[in-house]
């Protein structure tokens, strides 16, 4: 039923939206509402497919059907490559350019680096402004390169100041075509980041008018012969909850249930649970706050679910399987700062990464074998082998809020704080 956006796809976004909604006692669907959202688009998608929902087995409440408050997170993701030919259900073209952050093949200024640098050495005019301040620095910037090679999408990720940052995008918008990145062979659509450093040789003096046109400026970003980049890495076998948290959240709100003895007694607020386990599949600990006096009795009831959803839905035959291994590391320059924009590629695949702003990265794998490859204009490209990554076992904990929530004639509905993520029980109690 879900018809993914097609401006959501062209912009690549993608992401898990939270929708809340009422299931009242004929088991229609009312009420839908988002209780964390990702986009417009993706948001009013998740409205429209919860809203067409077919109708629901109601609630029961001492042996009564009731209305009930539902929550369920719908993840929107792009899954790579895609049929150029694909048609929405209603047999309409749908524009299916997948934009790839991280490819097997990156895309390249025609001639190489040596050539892109005379570009950039030729064609950027510092702005005069900037010099009279003495304003230097790099520009962080992104843009894709698409499949014929055309340039769009100019964006400053991080900018030094306007005039520099605007002289940047602009040089940057007057490039050549590239040759287009590559994934199985295939020419993509690769959004690509690029350092443009702005550097002044010497003060500009304020009284030589013949200053604009002799000051000097270095364009030093890029390395036109490859060198060294210094990367360090491990890996840590994770036991990611089988199915996703998806699957792990559904068996809480379908299992839990509202103490009755809480409801008599007019108890309700939220629980705060965590739940600690190791890549063996073994609790470490599960721990739910509060944990004295009468909202206890909820905690407990948190406590109960969520052993029961480890014990029936994560440690099954079947779902002990479902293993995969986090490789982290961090990518810098031969002098030992951080490289951003870097690609992290599992090599062979279309599992891969991009450096963040302080050189590091993550990316989940399927198994210790294989490698990994490492590639940033200017530099040497690396390859590091999984199996010679150092190994570090560590713990994963997932937390749990859960609102416990009492409605019914002449009862003061908890009014306290909901997280997003929350699973909300209702109860029905009565005017103490």
């Amino acid at each position: 039923s879900i018809r993914y956006p097609v401006e959501a796809q062209e912009k690549g976004i993608q992401g898990r939206v939270s929708c809340n909604f009422v299931i009242e006692k004929d088991g229609s669907v009312s009420d839908v509402q988002i209780v964390r959202g990702v986009d417009p688009h993706l948001d009013a998608a998740a409205i429209r497919v919860i809203e067409a929902m077919p109708k629901w087995k109601p609630g029961i409440q001492k042996e009564e059907i009731v209305r009930t408050r539902f929550t369920l997170p719908i993840v929107f993701r792009l899954t790579g490559d895609v049929d150029d030919n694909q048609k929405t259900s209603d047999n309409s073209s749908v524009p299916t350019e997948y934009i790839f952050v991280v490819v097997e093949q990156q895309p390249e200024y025609p001639d190489g680096v040596e050539a892109m640098m005379k570009f950039l050495g030729d064609s950027v005019r510092y702005p005069i402004e900037a010099q009279e301040k003495g304003i230097q620095g790099r520009v962080i910037v992104n843009f894709v390169v698409n499949k014929d090679g055309s340039i769009t999408d100019v964006n400053v990720v991080r900018g030094v100041d306007p005039s520099i940052d605007a002289e940047a995008v602009r040089v940057i918008e007057s490039m050549p075509k590239w040759k287009p990145g590559k994934q199985r062979g295939k020419e993509v659509n690769v959004r690509y980041t690029l350092p443009v450093v702005f550097r002044l040789n010497a003060p500009m003096d304020s009284n030589d008018d013949t200053s604009e046109r002799g000051a000097k400026v270095i364009i030093d970003g890029l390395m036109p012969n490859p060198v060294d980049m210094s990367v360090t890495g491990s890996i840590q076998q994770t036991a990611t909850i089988p199915g996703g948290e998806e699957r792990f959240m559904r068996y809480i709100a379908e299992n839990i249930k509202y103490p009755v003895i809480a409801q008599e007694n007019g108890v309700q607020g939220l629980v705060k649970a965590s739940l600690k386990y190791n890549s063996e599949w073994q609790i470490v600990s599960v721990k739910a706050i509060p944990d004295s006096k009468e909202e206890s009795m909820l905690s407990e009831e948190v406590y109960r679910v969520i052993k029961g959803a480890f014990k029936d839905v994560v440690t099954t035959p079947e779902m002990k399987a479902d293993y995969s291994f986090l490789v982290s590391g961090k990518v810098n320059d031969d002098k030992s700062t951080p490289i951003q924009g870097a690609a992290v590629v599992l090599k062979g695949t279309s599992i891969g990464a991009v450096t963040d702003s302080n050189g590091n990265f993550q990316l989940k794998v399927p198994s210790n074998d294989g490698s990994i490859v490492i590639s940033f204009i200017g530099y040497k490209t690396e390859e590091l082998a999984l199996n010679k990554l150092k190994s570090s076992n560590g713990e994963i904990t997932t937390e749990l809020p859960v609102v416990f929530r009492l409605q019914g004639e002449g009862v003061k509905s908890y009014d306290g704080p909901t997280p997003d993520n929350a699973v909300v029980v209702v109860g029905y109690g009565s005017k103490r």
